[in-house]
């Protein structure tokens, strides 16, 4: 009996388990990438190539408000470690605002928000809209705009 009480339990965790890696699979390599992002941003080490290098290609080119960031995973590295000795935390709100496919390219619409200091709160937010172009199954290139939301008056 306990046997078969033990199979029992490794199938309903086995089943559990493949339930979440569908679940994840079925996200986008850009909501991959941000919920990768989340958590690296909040771990005490900096940014690597390597982490970047599971979701970009390594000629990753990175847009933001028509400013073209160098090409490759080096400069994209160096860019969100900057980000990361500015702010104290970072966030992208998961799930985002809108997202959808159309071929290799996929729409995005989401909010950030972020903390100079870890006793401050949490800013206003930045609404960002743009899209990711997919090569291979990860992100080639990155063409976003963002606005940050007014501060409310006190």
């Amino acid at each position: 009996m306990k046997h078969f009480v033990k199979i029992v339990l490794l199938s309903a965790l086995y089943i559990f388990t493949a339930s979440l890696q569908a679940e994840e699979s079925k996200d986008s390599v850009l909501v991959q990438m941000f919920k990768w992002f989340n958590v690296a941003y909040v771990e005490d080490q900096a940014f690597t190539e390597d982490g970047f290098a599971q979701y970009f290609t390594d000629d990753i080119v990175f847009e933001l408000n028509g400013k073209r960031s160098p090409k490759g995973l080096k400069s994209l590295t160096e860019r969100f470690n900057k980000l990361k000795n500015t702010y104290y935390r970072i966030e992208i709100i998961l799930p985002m605002k809108e997202e959808f496919s159309s071929g290799n390219r996929i729409f995005t619409y989401h909010l950030n928000r972020g903390k100079i200091k870890e006793d401050e709160a949490w800013s206003g937010f930045s609404h960002v809209m743009g899209w990711a172009d997919i090569e291979d199954g990860k992100i080639d290139f990155i063409n976003f705009a963002n606005y940050d939301e007014p501060e409310p008056s006190k």
